[in-house]
């Protein structure tokens, strides 16, 4: 399955996560990065 999107801002990063499921809430922001990342990771390895 191919899923293009433009993604331009960390909004749309978001909404991408969203479609997949994943969401993400920490207090720390830094946590938020680096789990998104992680996520993100994962989705293109899948």
């Amino acid at each position: 399955m191919t899923v293009i999107h433009e993604i331009n801002t960390f909004y749309d990063v978001q909404q991408l996560l969203k479609k997949f499921g994943f969401i993400i809430y920490f207090k720390d922001k830094e946590d938020i990065y680096e789990m998104m990342e992680q996520e993100l990771h994962s989705l293109y390895e899948y």
